[in-house]
């Protein structure tokens, strides 16, 4: 469907990919856990950091902790416009298959 109303060729892919794992550890980073983005290493902060953990962990606990309720409804938000802005991309794809024929 995408690939219909995104017909320029192939850029999207890598970038649907991209935003994927951006987000994903944007999300990861959101929890009280946080994110091991230097991973295998975990090296300490140079400075005492609220958000630098001595484990090597960044984070930026707005959420909480993983499975939480503010967490669920962040994820229920971005869901539902996720779906909403779906739906109205598929009258554009119809339109853009229909004119292959």
């Amino acid at each position: 469907m995408s690939a219909t109303v995104l017909s320029d060729g192939l850029w999207w892919i890598p970038a649907s990919v991209a935003v994927g794992v951006s987000v994903h550890i944007l999300g990861d980073a959101l929890t009280n856990n946080g994110v091991a983005l230097l991973w295998p290493l975990s090296p300490e902060p140079p400075a005492r950091l609220w958000w630098w953990q001595s484990s090597g962990r960044f984070r930026l606990p707005l959420l909480g902790r993983t499975g939480s309720w503010r967490e669920w409804a962040l994820v229920s938000v971005i869901t539902a416009f996720t779906v909403v802005r779906a739906v109205r991309l598929v009258p554009l794809a119809a339109r853009g298959v229909a004119a292959l024929f």
